[in-house]
């Protein structure tokens, strides 16, 4: 029994399923956001070192989550709302938003106050990404390597 486990586990691991870690990096995550204080932080990673946090949720990572992802392609970890921000050196920021039809939401705001959005989604072997009113704004073949992107107020037809 143990064999085919063992063996099951080292099949996956050997097949490069590298993938993006999500688990521990959710881990990551939520230590850093436990405290500003970097005392407090590391303290906590010492604990979720020694309990084993980090260890469990990499094993998980690396024989089974990250398996899925580069099987499917999706990130099992991955759910409609989730949202990623990053912050500019300037003041301003971009937060992505990842939806129920499996597009992606960008909204920029830049320093001063404007704010620029669009949906990235994929569509056969094309990013296509669409404004506000859904008006096709930019496309990326992603095996030519093609790219267009409409004027300022215009579209793609």
């Amino acid at each position: 029994m143990y064999k085919k486990i063992i063996s099951c586990a080292l099949v996956l691991m050997l097949s490069g399923c590298f993938g993006s870690f999500e688990a521990t990096r959710g881990v990551y995550r939520w230590n850093k956001s436990f405290s500003h204080n970097k005392v407090a932080q590391e303290a906590l990673f010492l604990g979720l070192v020694i309990i084993p946090v980090y260890a469990v949720a990499t094993l998980l990572d690396a024989i089974i989550i990250n398996s899925v992802e580069f099987w499917t392609g999706d990130n099992p970890m991955a759910k409609a709302g989730d949202q990623k921000r990053v912050d500019g050196k300037d003041g301003s920021y971009a937060i992505s938003t990842l939806k129920e039809d499996g597009s992606v939401d960008i909204q920029v705001v830049e320093a001063n106050g404007n704010v620029h959005f669009m949906n990235l989604q994929m569509q056969g072997d094309k990013m296509v990404g669409r404004d506000m009113v859904g008006d096709v704004v930019a496309t990326s073949n992603l095996e030519t390597g093609a790219h267009q992107v409409a004027a300022l107020g215009a579209s793609i037809q």
